[in-house]
């Protein structure tokens, strides 16, 4: 599956939420994120020193009026809303540095990136590239590092300097990235005969799971203090609790290549990102509780779940601050419509109309 267009994840995840009954953020401990895309110049200043608060990326759909529909990338300051890009655009991935604000994204068909509000363009690409989406950012010092995807092939860019990532077949996606230390982990997949096979690269090489499934793709990639690493995403195929193709998805955590489901009901479900603390691992996605009750946002601390909520919504992103666990998803409204919505520690305390939130980052 490549993601194409201007359609989220979010989007997608609620086509398979219905047919069913239904990136790594970072955190004070994990500088990873999963994704984000790109702005011309803010409608509002954006602040050079970020304030307390929770911050939130994604898009908003810019007019109802066909054909003219389109998403405009945007950061949200609680829930306060910033349009980052006045063009056709996306944003997948936040994370702060300092005094600055990083997002990832696309604007029209280029990767990129906005610091404070500014535009980076990354246009350096050895191939000829169609849309290019910036899915993942992570910064350290004054390194900027950034993993994304053309449609058939995966890219690294370090302070604006590209490589292509390795796979054993020519298409391959990018979705999430971590740093830890010296080291650079990016999650995704690449393409095989009967679908796609989730991997993660360490540093350019490539990590294959080798576990015998059908399909699967990896959307969040973390490292615990401990050095283990926490691949997320989802699984179809043999080696799966519910086996063969019926069609739910089985969100599955790779603890150092070894895949485990995530506890959920038969009616499938993903697992958007992961982030940790300490050596604790926290997962979000959705998934169904009880038989019956509709899928939902779910996150998972050690595999073990927590429902925060059900009928038709989905957790994209999450960041561990404290004690508190703060998520970032969408919930489906009447029709094809969806807003942004926000959770804490598994209260609801946001929405926006018509948008999708696909990152989040506290600071404190």
């Amino acid at each position: 599956m490549k993601t194409t267009s201007f359609l989220s994840l979010a989007f997608v995840a609620f086509l398979a939420i219905s047919s069913c009954t239904k990136s790594a953020p970072a955190t004070p401990d994990n500088t990873g994120t999963t994704g984000t895309t790109g702005p011309t110049s803010p409608v509002l200043p954006v602040k050079a020193t970020p304030d307390p608060g929770v911050y939130f990326v994604g898009v908003r759909q810019f007019t109802d009026a066909l054909p003219d529909v389109y998403y405009q990338a945007t950061l949200w300051k609680n829930n306060f809303p910033i349009t980052i890009s006045t063009a056709k655009s996306y944003a997948w991935a936040i994370t702060v540095q300092d005094t600055s604000i990083y997002v990832a994204g696309y604007e029209g068909t280029t990767a990129c990136y906005w610091k404070n509000g500014n535009i980076v363009k990354l246009t350096q690409l050895p191939v000829t590239p169609g849309v290019t989406q910036a899915r993942a950012i992570a910064v350290q010092g004054n390194d900027v590092h950034i993993a994304g995807s053309t449609y058939s092939d995966a890219f690294y860019w370090k302070n604006g300097s590209v490589s292509i990532l390795p796979s054993p077949n020519k298409s391959s996606s990018a979705y999430g990235m971590v740093l830890k230390g010296s080291d650079v982990y990016i999650c995704g997949y690449y393409a095989t005969s009967t679908g796609q096979t989730a991997c993660y690269w360490k540093n350019g090489v490539i990590n294959t799971f080798n576990d015998n499934s059908i399909r699967s793709i990896a959307y969040g990639i973390a490292v615990a203090d401990n050095g283990d690493v926490s691949v997320v995403g989802y699984r179809l195929g043999t080696l799966l609790p519910y086996s063969g193709l019926s069609g739910n998805n089985i969100p599955t955590v790779w603890k150092n290549s070894v895949p485990t489901a995530l506890p959920i009901t038969n009616a499938g479900g993903m697992a958007m990102a992961v982030t940790t603390k300490g050596n604790d691992v926290y997962t979000a996605g959705y998934g169904e509780d009880k038989p019956g009750t509709g899928a939902g946002a779910v996150y998972w601390k050690n595999n073990v779940p927590t429902y925060i909520a059900n009928s038709s919504t989905t957790a994209n992103s999450i960041f561990v601050a404290g004690d508190e666990v703060h998520i970032a998803g969408v919930k489906k409204l009447e029709g094809t419509t969806t807003a942004a919505a926000s959770w804490n520690t598994g209260v609801i305390y946001g929405q926006s109309l018509i948008s999708v939130f696909n990152g989040v980052y506290v600071v404190k």
